[in-house]
């Protein structure tokens, strides 16, 4: 039985499994590159991606905002590149590398990407860069890349899964991706709508795992776990009906949903355990701010569907893909940490600032020089955490041609 706090090891049942080049190795490289892991590669280029669209576009549209820095170009253009970014080749490569490593494991069925995903990953990015310069083939490329995932996941799921709550969370998720080239995104509405139906959907069905895993939480069980389902999925229908509804309905069918989803997971228990992990902190910090964000539309007469979206991708994506992918790396590479204990506690509460500074600039009359306190700690935490996956997968790089060189000296014996 895992306890909160626990690091992850290759033998605890519970865990997400995820293969690394250790122990005995398969007979060729090419069996050892189909076997290996793929998610350090998706996670070292949407780490790149993350410094592209959150400190340079991200950030400079924020002071520009906020009228520390002037505006230089068209901020349009600006906007539309920051949203490509941080929606697909940010956001997006992180969901699509979590899935083809531990896909199998959140919805309890042998999913069988193999190598799949690594002949995926430079279209995939292809199709994201062409996104960013209107590329008219490139959503095409995005929109395939996902619904081969969400196709797959349902071929096999429909034949039977141990897991079929967290199997249409991660179906529902994907679909609503492999759409969203196609929705405009600069739009606040449908930027919201992607965000919640699609990178939320997925959240909510890895959560799970780590939640009972490191949190001492309960797995969700199919009866409450399918209300929740019909929740989230009126929230989303909701938020696709457009702006002739108020987002307060959105908001009400969120929030139920929320608290469905927090009681069945046992948020009381995992909420004790916040002091124990840095994990554990990114995770309760998270669903904290996931409330918070639809909360606000009721507190607020300046609420927008920008406000919450901000804040769910700060508050609560943002600090789980940070947690989760340094503990995945961490693993992948036979740490215990990927990033010191100590500085990663300070990192992830420096980052609270981030969710906290993009709402309350848009509630009460902030100083201006709060702003450069909102973007110091955002680059901190980012940069380092940057720093840290790519350092990871130039080690794992290194050892995969070792073993490459190695096969290849064997063959001219």
């Amino acid at each position: 039985m895992s306890k909160p706090g626990d690091t992850i090891k290759p033998n605890n049942p519970k865990l997400i499994q995820i293969g690394r080049l250790s122990g005995k190795q398969p007979a060729s490289w090419r069996d050892r590159s189909v076997s290996g892991p793929v998610a350090d590669k998706f996670f070292a280029l949407g780490a790149a991606f993350a410094v592209l669209g959150t400190l340079i576009y991200g950030l400079y549209l924020w002071l520009v905002l906020n009228r520390v820095l002037p505006l230089e170009g068209n901020y349009a253009t600006l906007r539309r590149a920051h949203v490509v970014v941080q929606v697909f080749l940010f956001f997006g490569l992180f969901v699509l590398g979590f899935i083809s490593q531990a896909g199998s494991k959140v919805v309890g069925a042998k999913l069988e990407f193999a190598a799949k995903p690594l002949v995926l990953l430079p279209i995939y990015v292809f199709g994201g860069i062409g996104m960013m310069f209107t590329k008219p083939w490139a959503p095409w490329i995005v929109c395939l890349t996902f619904a081969a995932y969400a196709l797959r996941m349902a071929y096999v799921c429909l034949r039977g899964c141990d897991r079929p709550i967290q199997a249409m969370l991660c179906i529902l998720g994907l679909s609503v991706l492999a759409a969203s080239p196609f929705l405009p995104l600069e739009d606040q509405r449908s930027a919201l709508l992607v965000t919640w139906g699609g990178f939320g959907s997925l959240i909510f069905a890895a959560s799970v795992q780590f939640i009972v895993a490191f949190l001492g939480g309960n797995p969700l069980h199919r009866g409450v776990g399918t209300l929740f389902i019909i929740l989230h999925c009126t929230s989303i229908l909701l938020l696709l009906a457009g702006s002739t509804l108020n987002l307060i309905y959105p908001a009400l069918m969120s929030l139920l949903g929320l608290a469905i989803y927090l009681t069945a997971t046992n948020f009381k228990g995992w909420f004790s355990s916040v002091r124990t992990n840095p994990l554990n902190l990114a995770f309760v910090s998270g669903y904290l701010w996931s409330i918070a964000a639809w909360m606000i539309v009721f507190f607020s007469n300046y609420s927008t569907p920008d406000l919450t979206l901000h804040i769910l991708a700060t508050g609560w994506a943002a600090p789980l893909i940070f947690a989760v992918s340094s503990q995945v790396v961490a693993f992948l590479t036979s740490r215990n940490t990927l990033i010191h204990r100590k500085l990663w506690w300070f990192l992830l509460m420096a980052w609270q600032l981030v969710p906290l500074g993009r709402g309350a600039f848009h509630l009460f009359a902030l100083p201006e020089w709060f702003s450069l306190i909102v973007a110091i700690s955002s680059a901190a935490v980012i940069l380092t955490w940057a720093a840290a996956i790519w350092r990871a997968e130039w080690t794992m790089l290194r050892l995969q041609a070792s073993l490459q060189k190695g096969e290849s000296l064997k063959s001219c014996g």
